[in-house]
């Protein structure tokens, strides 16, 4: 594990606990379970409150509030949208959809809880994660992946979108 990644994923920690209410870096953290009996990866991905309204009207040109308030209450399907253009995972270009569920709101962070029906092997796929690498230059997205016991952490930033998943474990 690298000492950038490392830094990344304690201080985002640190953030989620909320010791510090403000933020001067910019990072996600998803946990991208497999679960056998829906034959999906349900995933979890954790944002800052305020990294992702700017996101959602840089996507939609809308204001949104991820809390509900405002012009615009419900930015669900907003959000699901942006999922589905920025955390794909993809076979020879086929890209499986994200099925959004919901969101909960905790004071600056943003739980996002979707799912992505699989019924195959990681062989042949690829992960993209380009959650708001196109807001902000700093920006670390990290994906732990369990599926069949094993499990394995990803960091995605400006330099690296996405991974191929073939040969993982």
């Amino acid at each position: 594990m690298s000492v950038l990644f490392q830094i990344h994923y304690i201080a985002l920690m640190i953030n989620m606990l909320g010791a510090k209410p403000q933020h001067n870096f910019h990072s996600s953290l998803a946990e991208m379970n497999y679960n056998n009996k829906s034959k999906s990866f349900q995933v979890v991905l954790k944002l800052f409150a305020d990294d992702t309204e700017a996101a959602l009207t840089k996507y939609s040109g809308r204001s949104y509030s991820v809390g509900g308030l405002g012009k615009n209450r419900n930015p669900d399907a907003v959000l699901a949208a942006y999922l589905n253009e920025h955390f794909v995972l993809t076979k020879k270009s086929k890209k499986l959809s994200v099925q959004y569920i919901g969101k909960e709101v905790n004071v600056d962070m943003v739980a996002v809880y979707f799912e992505i029906p699989f019924n195959d092997n990681l062989k042949n796929y690829t992960l993209s994660n380009t959650i708001m690498l196109d807001l902000f230059d700093d920006q670390s997205n990290i994906v732990n992946l369990q599926k069949d016991n094993k499990n394995k952490s990803f960091q995605f930033d400006s330099n690296k979108r996405s991974i191929q998943l073939t040969n993982i474990w």
